[in-house]
């Protein structure tokens, strides 16, 4: 071990005024090798903190490892005739708040971390196993909690910028006091140059560290050449036979005594050790945007003219006028958790990053997405960023549906296909068992994130299209239940293999007829054979698949995912038709309707 390591020199240059994460309580220690053996060596950090007002900081600032380390016993008690809050560090003249405390417990759990419920509430966090997520900003982790091998907690930090907000909100700042040393045991320390084993270095009063070399003896640590004395004081005047021995009065005629002294011979050896008290004093962020509600800082710049001109937050309210964006933009707020998509026409829908912050957007001729120029400038910087990722000039004018909805106040009477999807998925469920007796679909364990994703915004290229199509089968010919359907069409031959969409069209012939039903079925298994194209189906067969699915190949690829989406529907509509006229019983009038009853 060289004399750097022990004088962290590696460390020296380190503030946790820059990190990203700031450490609110750590205890770590690493240790390799067999303690008072050539080779061991172990490393050690332990942080405390403590809130204070800002008014109290010069106070603050006297305070230390004794008072804001990781010796405080945290619990509230009575002092006096005034109670003191678990959460109160008495630290002089100065009161501190600890954002962090232990809780000691018994037995194998020793003891838990608790991140103090204030700033836990203020901020909006909800608590997934040892991370605390801001679900109102994307689920994204503003605190974490980290264990060691045993399971105790060995570090909680927070994100920096969600700390300085709170202390801003509050008028505090943060007191931060560290230990760290570094410890190894050697054979032979010539390599070390402080003089008379010892060096300190103090280049201010919150930055201390110290250096020291002392022999011990091998396997014992103690300090070498030491030695120890053993007194024995004992009784003489009880009979330990006895049945029911008695210690009689005592006296120097009951008892005897002897001493005598000892020490280790094992070989020298020397702990070498570096110690650093490191003490640091954050201030609050200059704006509160989440807790104060001060205007944010315009980051994210929109194209609003077809010469590239960008305008932030700032500016955009001033006119009615939208923005266009790449349909990529999408998938990024669908991306983050909490993402929602909705739909109010074929061409017009609203999108949300996160609950409460929906936007409606339309889609033009060429595929962008336009939206309304204010309703971004609305939104929180951070959903502000992902739309400027994607923002391009104007160009295909501005979604015609979309104008029909907010110039004109007619809503256009068309449909999305993603609008109708999970409906007639639900409706032919209860109409099959209504007709066959049970469900024509099996419960699928990923049927919700399936569904979510068969959108068509996922499609950018003729690659992503494909994608689209497996999961379309997935969540239909995957999914299928054939032995309800083998009742209404028996199998020809015991060893007949009849794959599940050949199995519906089976069925579905009783009703129309052989013709009628593989006429009605082709979009279908068009889609299935889509699905194969990453095996590299032959161009004869590709060009197939698209035909009986019905797709423009000339279209956008925007345009053929909804293409494909809309054939689907439209063959699963024709479907649920057919299930219907076959009931006896009164045929409901939409699927829409059967949803509630599923």
């Amino acid at each position: 071990m060289n004399q750097d390591w022990f004088e962290m020199r590696d460390l020296r240059h380190r503030s946790y005024k820059k990190t990203s994460f700031v450490p609110l309580r750590v205890l770590e220690k690493t240790e390799e090798g067999e303690n008072a053996q050539v080779g061991y060596k172990d490393e050690f950090l332990g942080i405390g903190t403590a809130a204070f007002p800002l008014d109290q900081k010069m106070e603050a600032l006297e305070t230390d490892w004794g008072r804001v380390g990781l010796l405080h016993s945290f619990g509230g008690y009575v002092d006096g005739d005034c109670y003191v809050p678990s959460d109160e560090l008495d630290c002089g003249d100065a009161q501190g708040l600890a954002l962090v405390l232990e809780q000691h417990l018994p037995g194998e759990e020793q003891r838990e971390w608790h991140l103090h419920q204030d700033l836990v509430l203020t901020l909006k966090l909800k608590r997934e196993g040892d991370e605390w997520l801001a679900y109102s900003e994307g689920y994204c982790v503003v605190a974490r909690l980290r264990r060691n091998s045993d399971g105790q907690p060995t570090r909680l930090e927070i994100s920096r910028e969600h700390l300085l907000d709170y202390l801003c909100a509050r008028q505090m700042g943060l007191r931060l006091v560290s230990f760290q040393s570094r410890t190894a045991v050697l054979s032979d320390v010539s390599h070390i140059t402080w003089p008379d084993g010892e060096h300190r270095e103090n280049p201010n009063q919150d930055d201390l560290w110290e250096g020291y070399i002392r022999p011990i003896h091998e396997g014992s640590g103690m300090l070498y050449g030491e030695e120890w004395a053993v007194f024995r004081h004992s009784r003489t005047d009880v009979d330990t036979t006895d049945d029911l021995p008695e210690l009689g009065p005592f006296g120097n005629a009951q008892t005897q005594s002897e001493a005598w002294r000892s020490g280790h011979t094992s070989p020298k050896l020397f702990r070498v050790a570096g110690e650093r008290w490191f003490n640091e004093w954050i201030e609050p962020g200059l704006t509160s945007t989440r807790i104060r509600r001060d205007p944010e800082v315009a980051t994210a710049s929109f194209i609003t003219d077809t010469s590239g001109t960008l305008e932030n937050q700032d500016t955009l309210p001033r006119n009615g006028r939208w923005l266009w964006f790449n349909p990529s933009v999408i998938s990024a707020l669908l991306g983050v958790r909490g993402g929602r998509l909705g739909w109010h026409t074929r061409e017009t829908g609203s999108v949300a990053a996160s609950h409460g912050h929906g936007v409606h957007f339309g889609l033009n001729a060429l595929g962008l997405v336009n939206v309304f120029a204010k309703d971004i400038a609305d939104l929180p910087q951070w959903q502000q960023r992902i739309w400027a990722g994607h923002t391009t000039r104007p160009v295909g004018g501005v979604s015609t549906e979309l104008m029909a909805s907010q110039v004109h106040v007619k809503p256009a009477g068309t449909e999305a296909p993603e609008a109708r999807l999970e409906l007639l998925l639900l409706a032919l469920n209860v109409k099959a068992r209504a007709v066959w007796g049970a469900p024509l679909f099996r419960d699928h364990p990923e049927y919700a994130s399936v569904l979510k994703s068969c959108h068509r915004f996922r499609v950018s290229q003729t690659s992503d299209l494909y994608a689209l199509a497996k999961d379309l089968a997935r969540l239909l010919a995957d999914s299928i239940d054939t032995a309800p359907l083998h009742k209404v069409a028996p199998l020809d031959k015991k060893d007949e293999r009849r794959g599940s969409l050949k199995s519906l069209e089976k069925a579905l012939a009783v009703e129309l007829g052989a013709d009628a039903a593989r006429s009605l079925m082709s979009p279908l298994f068009g889609v299935y054979d889509l699905r194969l194209a990453d095996a590299h189906l032959p161009p004869s067969s590709m060009a197939d698949a698209l035909t009986k699915i019905g797709l423009n190949t000339g279209a956008l690829p925007l345009e053929q995912a909804t293409q494909l989406l809309e054939s689907t529907v439209s063959t699963l509509d024709k479907i649920y038709r057919v299930l219907e006229s076959w009931n006896s019983g009164k045929p409901l009038a939409d699927p829409a309707s059967v949803k509630e009853a599923s």
